[in-house]
């Protein structure tokens, strides 16, 4: 049996109101109030809070706790936040994929990461593309985009991501067979350093990764993208691929990155890029959740993600200029 988090026994009398596939609004209309306390008398629909989920719909999309009031999954017909393996399968994990930490930052892990089916699909639309499947893995959480990756034949040859127990080296390195795997903040030039001697200078077809896309958000309503630190690790990202130069490269991120601040972000990953190769002629957002609905069974909603696929492809420029 799984671990997971447990309700308190107010807000299980509550939950255990809620029918199958219902929320607060099928509550009484005294515990609605008690209950929902000033969100009751706000606008929206709110069908998060006191939320249980359908046996015969997909779930929710994951958020980083289960147990939390705007956003509570309530198992479909126990009364129980869901538990850490069932989390994990919604988002496509192995189940021999085990998370380490405590049981919130477990939650946390699976909750922010890429799920496996996801970067799977994105792999299987560009694998015929890119005959060296050698990949850089770079801000790799806890591994659910190198998990879909190497599903559809890329080989993940080093990992790197900042945090020790989120990057779960023992877990990644067990999976893929030959990845090195480098702990530590890509800005320090040591830890770049480590990764360029890690790949040993084979020639790298795909870099992906998930810089943190905090500042881009919209939740983070009130600081400019060009404020934000967070936001400006996309130039260490792409001072790999300067250094690299692999076919392809791949940055999954939230929808923000596209719109805030006039395209602020956008605009500057395409001027880094065009200083390495010919000016892009096409960046094109890749936005999969409409055909993964259709081709894949058991995909959790994702967020509105972007994923921008940046491809450079000097041999079919080059027979153009010819």
């Amino acid at each position: 049996i799984s671990d997971g988090m447990k309700y308190s026994p107010t807000k299980y009398k509550v939950l255990d109101m809620v029918p199958e596939g219902g929320n607060w609004r099928d509550l009484p209309e005294d515990i609605q109030r008690s209950y929902m306390k000033k969100s009751y008398f706000l606008g929206g629909g709110k069908t998060g809070m006191a939320r249980r989920l359908s046996l015969n719909e997909p779930s929710l999309t994951l958020t980083c706790n289960p147990a939390q009031n705007q956003t509570e999954r309530c198992h479909p017909i126990e009364t129980r936040p869901l538990n850490i393996r069932e989390y994990a399968r919604i988002q496509t994990f192995p189940d021999s994929w085990k998370f380490t930490g405590s049981i919130s930052s477990q939650y946390k892990q699976i909750g922010n990461a890429v799920p496996p089916i996801l970067a799977r699909f994105i792999a299987y639309l560009i694998k015929n593309d890119i005959a060296n499947k050698n990949t850089l893995d770079l801000f790799s959480g806890v591994g659910g985009m190198s998990i879909g990756f190497g599903q559809e034949g890329f080989k993940i040859i080093v990992s790197n991501e900042l945090d020790e127990q989120l990057a779960n080296e023992y877990e990644n390195l067990k999976y893929h067979k030959g990845c090195q795997f480098v702990c530590g903040d890509i800005c320090d030039p040591n830890i770049k350093s480590k990764i360029q001697d890690k790949v040993d200078g084979r020639d790298i077809g795909l870099i992906i990764g998930g810089p943190p896309c905090q500042g881009f958000s919209n939740a983070n309503r009130w600081q400019k993208e060009m404020e934000d630190s967070r936001n400006m690790l996309f130039n260490e990202f792409l001072k790999f691929v300067k250094v690299l130069n692999p076919k392809a490269i791949l940055i999954e991120n939230v929808r923000g990155i596209l719109t805030k601040n006039s395209g602020y972000s956008r605009l500057k990953i395409i001027e880094i890029i065009e200083e390495i190769d010919e000016p892009i002629q096409e960046v094109k957002p890749v936005v999969v959740q409409d055909e993964l609905s259709q081709r894949l069974e058991g995909v959790t909603d994702p967020f509105e993600r972007k994923l921008i696929e940046l491809e450079y492809r000097r041999e079919k420029r080059a027979s153009r200029r010819r």
